[in-house]
Formats: C-alpha cells, structure tokens, sequence
C-alpha cells in the first residue's frame, strides 16, 4: 500500500453507522456485519472522509501511542482485511483533504479488529426487498 492510495466504502451494498465509539458495518450483499472500535474505526473514518493512507496513519501516530513501523503494518494489514471482506475497494481520485487533528490524550495502542457477526445472516439474505428489480414491490 503506498502512502498515496486511497479507499473508498463500497457503496451501495455496504453501509455504516457511527454509534458513540462504535462503527457498525453491514455488508448487505453477503449478509455480515461487522463492529470496529478504537484504531479500527479511526481508519475506517479515515477511509471514509477520503484520507490518504499517509494520513490515516498520521492520525493513528496523533492519537496512540506506538511506533511509526507498528502502526505501518497494522494499518497495512487492517485495510487489506477490510478489502478481503469487500468492506472498501481502492480509488485513484479524490481531492486533498486534511485530516482533523486528535485534541485528546494519547492511548495505547491496539491492533485494529474486524469482529464480524453472522447471526443475521440469513435475514438480511431473505430480506425481499433486496430482490427488487424495475417493476417494483411487492410483486402481485
């Protein structure tokens, strides 16, 4: 991963909501969802405000303590693990965006953990609207 790449949430079939210091993922196509917390949802925002991976990492250095090389391959690692899952997909446009600086005290660092839930899978795959096609539904 070069300090230039960007991602991108992969839109529409994944969607997201933060909730106090939790991000709750749910990939609708595949029936997962997902909870990140603490560096692993620092880099998703990041990810999701368009950041690069450079300053994704600049923000993790901002807000944990931890070497530069720790956080290069946790963000490394995690950002693949997120690609893996279909979560994100990379993109080659975007415009310079500056990353918000962390105002608050620094704390120790984590590897970032994708916990991946599957108990609704089968719910979100029978989920009939899901099936909806240009004729509408329900169909009669």
């Amino acid at each position: 991963m070069h300090n230039d790449h960007r991602f991108a949430i992969n839109a529409p079939g994944v969607m997201h909501q933060h909730i106090d210091d939790e991000i709750l993922v749910v990939h609708l196509e595949r029936g997962h969802y997902f909870s990140l917390r603490g560096p692993a949802a620092v880099i998703w925002s990041g990810f999701e405000h368009g950041l690069t991976a450079a300053q994704v990492q600049a923000s993790l250095e901002q807000r944990f303590e931890a070497t530069a090389a720790e956080l290069e391959e946790a963000l490394r690692e995690f950002a693949d693990e997120l690609v893996a899952n279909a979560l994100i997909v990379g993109r080659t446009d975007g415009d310079d965006v500056t990353a918000e600086v962390w105002q608050g005290a620094r704390e120790l660092f984590a590897k970032p953990v994708l916990t991946r839930y599957w108990d609704i899978e089968e719910l979100l795959k029978l989920d009939p609207i899901h099936e909806v096609d240009a004729d509408g539904w329900p169909q009669v």
